[in-house]
Parts: C-alpha cells; sequence; structure tokens
C-alpha cells in the first residue's frame, strides 16, 4: 500500500510531523518504508542537520533523517531520499551589499544551493555537486562549515564531486531524467507492505510514480484532509498537462476536487491527543485500502 503526504503551505503544513506519526505506529504492526524523493534543508535555519549529516557520512536533511531512524532505515539513506539539497544564506554585504539582491537570493531555492547529492540507485554512488558561485557569496563562517562537509563527504569510497552552476541545479531539479530515476526506488520496496512517501514543500506531488497512491493526505496546521488517491492522480495529471506534476501546488489540486472524503483534526503533538490521532488515522489508512 502506497500513502502520499503532501501540505498545503510551502512550509510548517505538518507533513513530517504526520510521517513520523505514522511511521512509529504503522512500524509496530507492518513492514513500513519511508520515501522522501526531493529534500532541502537549510544549514543556518536547521543547524541539526549539519550534526546528522557529519555523524551519517551523508548530506541528510531533518526529515528524512528523523523518520529514517524512527524505522531503522539510517542505514538506506541513498534510497530513502536519493535527492537532497542544501542551502545557505549569502553574506549581505557581498556583491555590493544591495539589500534588494540579498532578499532576492533568499526567495530562490537555488540561488542559496551550496550543495546537492544525488544518490544514484543504480551504481549506489553519490555525486555531489558543489555550486562554488553560491560558497563565494558566504560569509566565512558558513563557508568552512561547507568545506569541512565536503571533506567528510569525500572520506567515502562511493562519492564523486563535480562543480555545477546555479543554471546547471536548475536544469537538473526540472530534469525528467533525474525523476525517473528516483522513481526506480519504488521498484524495490515491493517487499514492503506500506510505503509512506512525503512530498517538499506544498507540491501536489514529488515525483511521477509518487502519484500511483492508494490515500492521499493533506496536512494543513491543525488539520489533516484525505483523498482517495486515484481521484487525486486524475485531478493532478489534468492540471500538469504541458508541464511536469511536481510543478503543480497542492492548493490548486484541491480547488479542482473540493470537500476531501474525510479529515481530521491535528491536536498538539506530544500529548496523548496526537497519539490517539495517529492512532485513529492508521486504522482509518489500513481499512480503506
Amino acid at each position: 500500500m502506497r500513502v502520499l503526504i503532501t501540505g498545503m503551505l510551502p512550509h510548517d503544513s505538518g507533513k513530517t510531523t504526520v510521517a513520523l506519526g505514522l511511521a512509529r505506529e504503522l512500524g509496530r504492526r507492518f513492514k513500513t518504508y519511508y520515501f522522501k524523493p526531493v529534500a532541502g534543508h537549510s544549514g543556518w535555519y536547521q543547524p541539526e542537520t549539519l550534526g546528522f549529516s557529519m555523524e551519517t557520512g551523508i548530506l541528510v536533511g531533518h526529515d528524512a533523517y528523523v523518520v529514517a531512524r524512527e524505522l531503522g532505515l539510517l542505514g538506506e539513506l541513498r534510497l530513502v531520499n536519493p535527492v537532497d539539497i542544501l542551502t545557505m544564506p549569502p553574506d549581505p554585504l557581498r556583491h555590493g551589499g544591495s539589500a534588494r539582491f540579498y532578499l532576492s537570493v533568499l526567495s530562490d531555492v537555488v540561488s542559496q544551493a551550496v550543495l546537492v547529492r544525488v544518490s544514484r540507485v543504480t551504481g549506489r554512488v553519490d555525486e555531489y555537486l558543489v555550486v562554488r558561485e553560491n560558497i563565494a557569496r558566504l560569509n566565512s563562517v558558513t563557508a568552512s562549515v561547507v568545506e569541512a562537509l565536503i571533506k567528510r563527504f569525500g572520506e567515502a569510497g562511493n562519492t564523486v564531486f563535480r562543480d555545477a552552476t546555479r543554471s546547471e541545479i536548475a536544469g537538473l531539479l526540472d530534469s525528467e531524467d533525474l525523476y525517473r530515476e528516483v522513481d526506480a526506488v519504488y521498484g524495490l520496496l515491493n517487499d514492503y507492505d506500506i510505503v509512506l512517501t512525503e512530498s517538499y514543500n506544498n507540491s501536489s506531488a514529488p515525483t511521477a510514480a509518487s502519484l500511483d497512491a492508494d490515500v492521499v493526505l493533506v496536512a494543513a496546521p491543525s488539520k489533516l484532509l484525505i483523498y482517495d488517491g486515484r481521484r487525486y492522480k486524475r485531478a493532478v495529471e489534468a492540471l500538469s498537462i504541458g508541464r511536469r506534476p511536481w510543478t503543480v501546488e497542492t492548493p490548486s489540486v484541491l480547488e479542482v476536487l473540493g470537500k476531501p472524503f474525510h479529515s481530521m483534526d491535528i491536536p498538539y503533538t506530544g500529548g496523548e491527543g496526537f497519539n490517539e490521532f495517529i492512532s485513529r488515522l492508521s486504522e482509518f489508512i489500513i481499512h480503506n485500502k
């Protein structure tokens, strides 16, 4: 069974909170896998990810790390999360100190990307794209962190580094060939009872194959909307004619679908109410597959 978890908002929808809860609950009873095809994280705003990456020897963000740890999948991070992007904010005094330029960079992922990991599923090779033109914008503190990560990742025998420009990174992240390769991971997961796929930001689906879900969970602050996977896929395909499905934002899909076939209030995390919510959600998913 496949479950796709998406979010209504670009940030802080609660996708990973729901995914982690489900992984913990379903993992007790079923062979469960977590898949985060594409991820991005800030080395400044999420400093814990730097520790995770140094510990594991592979570039990894918060979401993939914490859910993989819950399911005992830290040794499979390359499959759990084949593509990961590390961003760092630039020094505001670089390049003439233009405040307008600085703010424009902060609003764009590619303009802040300093390292991109692409794990090749077939050859089990980690390819790191080093964006030197963005590293040149950093101050000495953040630049030294990036160089330390590069040194750490280079200790592995299956690692390849190459320099890449911003335009090359943008092209890669829109490459159908890359997403087809990422989707090949699903073919390796046939032995699992349940696969939880988490999208990124408010993208309706991280890859084309992720739309082959039985159930779609849309997280929003305090609310979870539940949709039939087939209906959701048809809506995304209709909206993505002439473009990639992962460029369609979740709110656009919900405008087409209308009312979900089920919804649940999300309690505050850390209490018994949240545990009960996850238990009820798990039972709902199992009995509606």
